[in-house]
Order: structure tokens, then sequence, then C-alpha cells
């Protein structure tokens, strides 16, 4: 039985976009010399067998009660935001549900961000990387644990498809269910029968399924006694009440932002720019730590979302911030999530004189609204990066469990550690031994194992154990062996008051994902200053602040604040900013 067919979210038509041709080692590679766009191609939603398997498992585990009118007679919760991070951190909203009965399509505002006959919310992640660090789903709304699926295979990127996906059904306190779908192997941590409250961690998001994104597809609705599917979104389009603690925007009306965007090499492609996989936008390209003035192409992508209309430029800039490249485009249609790339002529255009820090950036109206920067060389030089995937989650069942480590031939060898683990949880060379014996306090419980070169360049893969036996609840293991870890930590800014800029001292674990980003008074993000490893030193960093927003345009005096997060911890710190 099978339920997905996101095809809108899922299924990507590639084409290449007419370009003007300009080869490698001329005077002035200012044009693009190709390009090309991945973006999703609308389809069918839910297979009538699977949906049915759904909807029994939910009804018949909270029948109505005789002499009710159930549940004709009770109100929708209203619900929080079922995940642990917000759009544009990490999430692209994709799909909402189709009101149009016909082909055609139609949302709660009257647009057309959806595809036929979807029947919920699809909330996805950027790329399979940011699923492999462990995006937690949270339960919306409380309510009792009707049914779970938790071992089918995720990570799929087209047919063939597993027979269904992994789920939670949630039968909420007035009647009414919620249904939680696609998420990873094995992630799920609630037992059927549980009575949890809202935000009660209920798994982590995955691609099981009829499903080729990470993603959740979040959905609503009643039985009568079949299952009728309730919007909870409110708009022109959709009279009844918005269920939304808190209603967002509607992303259908919003105009062009970037998501994502970086620099990748040929090889990374596969060998062909002209013609390689579009997997390999999900995964996001391996990124060289230097690119060499040998390679060919300079390639760049962008992950994006907007409407017909809406313009951009890409730069390229060498180290005195003069223009290498460029590139000017429009989107002709609405777009709803997809990738772009381009790329310039490079081999002999690149002196020795030349070599350094380089940067991409995006500008929108002339306004610049995302920066990247990447290293330049003689040679191309890759840091190790885990495949086919950086995060894995365990299962206890009472047996040994092994998971083999895997790093992309494209960079040095190799060696491997644990960080943050219990004892009962060993390493062997590449190989991650959970003794039959290991107990963990909670439910769920996270470490990592570090991938680092003899340069000291590393990657992580993200460990979680699931354990339905214990109480509902989250641990991050602290017996570290003999090197125990740094905590994380954000010293205060220096200089504070801040001038024209100020630096943000902080320590970590090794090998840690960090996103540090400012805030202003509201808790409006103004500016992501590191989301990634750490460059340099193994426990202490410092990053630089300013006074600028994502634009690059100076912010006003005030008092702002910088946050820091790394896996479950967070800390923040007051910056005041006189201009």
């Amino acid at each position: 039985m099978r339920i997905y067919r996101l095809l809108p979210v899922v299924t990507i038509a590639s084409f290449l976009l007419t370009a003007s041709s300009s080869g490698p080692g001329i005077a002035q590679p200012y044009s693009p010399a190709g390009s090309g766009i991945y973006q999703p191609s609308p389809g069918p939603c839910i297979d009538g067998l699977e949906y049915q398997r759904l909807v029994e498992a939910g009804r018949l585990a909270r029948p109505p009660a005789p002499g009710l009118l159930w549940p004709e007679q009770v109100q929708f919760p209203s619900y929080a935001w079922p995940l642990e991070r917000g759009l544009r951190d990490g999430y692209i909203m994709v799909n909402y549900v189709d009101h149009d009965p016909t082909a055609a399509i139609k949302d709660y505002s009257n647009g057309a961000w959806a595809y036929d006959g979807h029947t919920g919310t699809d909330i996805t992640l950027y790329n399979f990387r940011l699923m492999d660090r462990g995006y937690r789903i949270l339960s919306a709304a409380p309510g009792t644990v009707s049914s779970v699926v938790y071992n089918k295979e995720d990570r799929h990127t087209g047919p063939p498809y597993a027979a269904t996906e992994n789920n939670v059904v949630v039968t909420n306190n007035d009647g009414t269910s919620t249904w939680y779908i696609h998420l990873r192997t094995n992630a799920v941590t609630v037992n059927p029968g549980e009575v949890i409250p809202a935000g009660t961690l209920i798994g982590l998001v995955g691609s099981s399924g009829n499903s080729t994104d990470a993603h959740l597809h979040f959905e609503c609705g009643q039985y009568t006694p079949s299952w009728v599917t309730r919007d909870p979104w409110n708009g022109p389009n959709n009279a009844l009440p918005s269920l939304w603690a808190s209603q967002l925007p509607y992303v259908g009306a919003q105009h062009l932002w970037i998501a994502d965007m970086g620099v990748f090499t040929q090889a990374a492609a596969g060998g062909d720019l002209n013609n390689f996989p579009f997997p390999l936008f999900k995964e996001r390209f391996i990124a060289p730590v230097v690119m060499g003035a040998n390679e060919p192409w300079i390639p760049v992508f962008l992950q994006l979302q907007g409407l017909a209309g809406d313009a951009y430029r890409i730069e390229i800039l060498r180290p005195n911030s003069t223009l290498y490249a460029f590139v000017d485009y429009t989107l002709p249609s609405n777009n709803p999530y997809s990738w772009h790339y381009w790329y310039w002529g490079w081999s002999g255009g690149v002196p020795p004189s030349d070599y350094g820090t380089w940067a991409v950036r995006v500008l929108i109206n002339s306004v610049e609204v995302k920066r990247t920067t990447f290293q330049v060389g003689a040679s191309t030089i890759f840091g190790p990066r885990l495949v086919p995937k950086a995060g894995h989650t365990f299962r206890l069942d009472g047996t040994t469990q092994r998971d083999t480590m895997h790093v992309s031939p494209l960079g040095s060898p190799v060696s491997y550690s644990l960080l943050s683990h219990p004892s009962g949880i060993t390493l062997a060379d590449s190989i991650v031994t959970i003794a039959s014996t290991f107990s963990q306090n909670l439910r769920s419980l996270y470490f990592q194992a570090v991938a680092r070169d003899a340069a000291g360049r590393a990657d992580t893969m993200w460990y979680h154990i699931v354990d339905p036996t214990k109480p509902l609840g989250e641990q991050t293991a602290v017996d570290a062996g003999p090197a125990r870890v740094a905590r994380l930590a954000l010293a205060p800014a220096s200089p504070n008051p801040a001038g024209r800029s100020t630096v943000l001292r902080f320590s970590c674990a090794a090998g840690q994902h960090v996103n540090l980003s400012i805030y202003d008074a509201a808790g409006r993000r103004v500016r992501t200053l590191l989301d990634g490893l750490p460059r340099g030193g193994e426990i202490e960093h410092a990053v630089s602040w300013d006074g600028r927003d994502g634009a690059g345009l100076r912010v006003p005096t005030g008092l702002y604040f910088a946050r820091i997060r790394a896996g479950l911890e967070s800390r923040s710190s007051k910056v005041a900013l006189l201009n």
C-alpha cells in the first residue's frame, strides 16, 4: 500500500536554459557558459489504499462514544507550529491544501501554491544534509498517539518507493486527528496509546514513502465516519477560522528569496555540468575547501522561491572586490521551490596574484541579499564528506547494532572518532557499535562521530538512539571518554557597546555544527554569521559582526542579541550597537 506520490514536491523536471557560450581562459569571462534549472513538476498526492490505511488506523484507535454525534460536536484544537524551526530557517513551504475539486489548483488564498488533489501542508527541508542533522517534529496539539510506523526506508529521490511511509497519527483531545507523515527511518519517538502534550518530540523529518524531498506532510481532519481533511489555513478561499495559534503569512504572495547558495566543481557534479542527476542538489553539492585555478569552470547554485517577474543578479568577486563574472535572470513564472545553477569559464582566467578569498553574492533590486566566500589556489582540495548520509537513527531492540561510515573519494583519507558518546558505544575504524546491553535514561539520546583528515578538516555524523521502553524525553550523552569535549559557550561581545564592528567568541565541541545569528530586540533575525562547522581551531572560535544585516545594510543603533545554537544547546548574549 502506498500513500504518497509527492510529485510536485519531489519529482524534478530538468532543462537547460539558453545561455551565451564562453570558454575558459578568455580575457573577460563575464557571461555564463551554461546553466540549468531543476524545479518541481505537478502530480497526484495520495494513493487511495494507503490513505485508507491511515484513516482506519486513526478511526479504530478512538471510535465515537455511544449517543454522541461524534465528532461533529467538537472543534479542532489550536495548533502550534509542528517543527522545531520556522520557515526560512532550514525550511521552505512548498504546498498547501488544494480546494479545487477539478483538475485546476486553488489554495486557501486563491493562489496555486499546491498541486492537484493535495490534502495537507508540505514543509520541506532545504536538503538531505539538514535531514541528517536531525530536524525535530513536535506535536502541534495535545492528544493520544493512535498509531505509528517507524521502520520504512527513507532518503527517496524517485521511484521505486517504499510500500508505505513512517508516520504518526494523533487523536486530538477533542476527537479530531492529526497526521505527521514521511518521518526518518527509526526516528519515531512516541508509542501508540501514549498521551502527549503539545510540543512533544514525536520524530525527525525524513523522506520515507512516496517522497523525494526531506519534508513533513502535516494534515488534520476528522472521521464522519470517512476522513474529511480540514485546511488549517484561513484566507479568501477558506472561510473557516485558522487553526494556527499564530498563522504565518501566505508564501504564495512573497517575492524572491534565496534559501541556499554555494560553489561546487565539475567533479562534484559527476563530471558533466550539462547532464547530472538532480539528487546532487538535494544532497547539497560537495563544496571544495580550495577551488583550483586549473578547474575548467566555476559553477554556482542557488536554491530559491519567488514569483513571476522577480529578478536576481549573481556576481563573482575577486579578492580585491573587482567583478570576475555575473549573470542577470528573471523568473518567468511563480516558483515555489527550485535550484538554479550557472557556470563560467575559469581555467586560465585566475593568475596566482588572484589566489585568496573570493566571494559570490546575490543581488535583488541592486541590494545584496546573500553572500558566500570560497578559497582559490593552484589546485582543488576537498575536505571530508560523509556519504551517502551523515545521520543515522538506531532503535534499541536488545541486539547489537552497527553502522559503517563512508567518505567521498574526492577528499583525503580520514580517521574517525566519537564525540559525546556514552559507555556501551564503541568505534573500530569506521564502524560504530551499540552493544546489546546498552541502556539510556530517556526515549532519545544523541551523539556524534567525526571524520577528520590529516589537515584537521572534518565532517560530522549525527547519531540518534531511540529506546521506546524509556520515558519520553531527550538527552545528550556526557560521558565522552578520556578526552571530554567543550560545552557550548558564548562570551560577551567585544567591544560592547560596539561601534563599526564587534567580535563574538565562542567555544563548542570539535566538529560540531554551529548556527550563530544576530537578532533585533523584537526577535527578528537580522543576520546569520555562521551556519556550519567553524573554521580553525578545535575548541575556541571567533566571528566578527560589522553591524550590517543580511542585505549588507547597516542596522540602526540599538540593542541586539547574538544567539548561538549547536545540537540541543543554545546560548545568547546582548550586543549594544552605536552607529
